[in-house]
């Protein structure tokens, strides 16, 4: 967070940018609930809300990740490039699985799940059709 904030400062970065966290990788931070709040609560004191949050978790913490984000209002990341296994025993067998399994745990919340252009919106993004390669 601060190396980030240093880069930024330097640069005189104005615009909104995705701040992404990974989480339960080895060395790394752990996925759980106090970690997660106390990286949130610094990035917030370096960068006000001048910054999307990502939160994503790696093998089984990922989807208890994603709940996690949802739940402090940050935006999540799930695919099989970071957690193949749902559970002991049981392989996910596709992203889609992963995105479907989020989104119903997120609708059962209450919690709304941006659709592909206020995701784009939010992030500065173009859509596909607007790319300039």
């Amino acid at each position: 967070i601060y190396i980030v904030a240093h880069h930024f400062k330097k640069k005189n970065f104005k615009r909104k940018f995705l701040l992404q966290f990974i989480t339960g990788i080895l060395g790394g931070i752990p996925s759980d609930f106090e970690h997660l709040m106390h990286m949130k609560r610094s990035a917030y004191d370096v960068f006000g809300d001048d910054y999307e949050l990502c939160i994503q978790g790696t093998q089984m913490a990922n989807i208890r990740s994603g709940v996690l984000a949802g739940l402090v209002g940050a935006n999540i990341r799930v695919g099989l490039e970071d957690n193949v296994v749902d559970k002991p025993g049981k392989l996910f067998k596709s992203n889609e699985e992963q995105v479907s399994k989020i989104v119903r745990i997120m609708n059962e919340l209450n919690i709304g799940i941006a659709g592909p252009a206020e995701a784009r919106e939010r992030l500065g993004a173009k859509g596909k059709d607007k790319q300039n390669f």
